[in-house]
């Protein structure tokens, strides 16, 4: 199981969590970043999800331009609390099948839902990406957990991060086989076929 930090802890503004990240050094590796993002289409607000993949704004997601929505959707399986099949106009349609009873700032339930990978701690809220949001500079590229869906906020919030870095963290010598406290939130290897996620041994 991975395990993040207890609720609360961790909330950075978006300039402390890129040098958080950056500062990492576990197991083998010092290559540690924010999730990204490739912005498509710059400030456009195209909800829908028939454009699902072209648009940098929707509800659940599954480009792979977009990490931490691809992580969320695709490698964790969980779905927000917005149906983005029923959504064309930025409104979110609570008609879905995602995670309805997590309250903002709560942990989900990620053993129960999607795939059944046990997360500890991972937050119902917003987390950093690390891309500036070029139509207002003053912000930058953020998921939102909660909705399932792409925004940007001001940089000043104090929002989480999760670490990444390409390749496969279970092949490293000595083994990645715990996640620092008590500002680490998580630490996924992004590679060509997706997610692997560390567990803990028993």
């Amino acid at each position: 199981m991975l395990t993040l930090p207890k609720p609360h802890d961790g909330k950075m503004t978006w300039d402390t969590a890129n040098t958080w990240a950056g500062q990492l050094q576990i197991g083998a590796f010092d290559d540690w970043r924010l999730t990204s993002v490739q912005p498509q289409n710059g400030s456009t607000f195209d909800y829908n999800h028939a454009t699902n993949g072209t648009t940098d704004r929707g509800y659940n997601i599954t480009s792979s331009m977009h990490e931490m929505a691809y992580m969320f959707h695709v490698n964790l399986g969980l779905e927000g609390y917005c149906d983005g099949s029923n959504n064309t106009g930025g409104s979110c349609d609570t008609s879905g099948t995602g995670f309805h009873n997590t309250a903002w700032d709560t942990a989900i339930d990620t053993a129960s839902l999607g795939y059944n990978i046990a997360i500890d701690n991972l937050m119902s809220n917003v987390y950093w990406d690390d891309v500036e949001y070029a139509p207002n500079t003053g912000g930058a590229w953020a998921f939102y957990t909660v909705y399932g869906n792409q925004g940007f906020n001001l940089k000043g919030g104090s929002l989480y991060g999760w670490a990444v870095r390409s390749g496969d963290v279970g092949a490293s010598t000595p083994a990645v086989s715990s996640v620092p406290e008590p500002t680490t939130l998580a630490i996924f290897g992004l590679g060509l076929l997706g997610l692997v996620v560390r567990r803990k041994k028993a």
